[in-house]
């Protein structure tokens, strides 16, 4: 069973956003408004690859 994660909206546009695994597998926040398309991540003290970090927990910073 899939737990569902609630997600604040997009702080440019208010749409809804989409969590995502990026490259080095960091975590990205996706807007799905078309005309915004932001794309979200946070940095911090978990490496995922040499030269990459990302925050412990992303979807607690939102």
């Amino acid at each position: 069973m899939k737990s569902h994660i609630s997600l604040e909206r997009c702080p440019f546009c208010g749409k809804n956003i989409e969590m995502e695994k990026g490259p080095g597998n960091i975590t990205f926040f996706r807007c799905n408004n078309m005309e915004c398309l932001a794309n979200i991540s946070f940095g911090g003290n978990r490496i995922v690859s040499p030269g990459i970090t990302e925050a412990e927990n992303p979807i607690k910073k939102l």
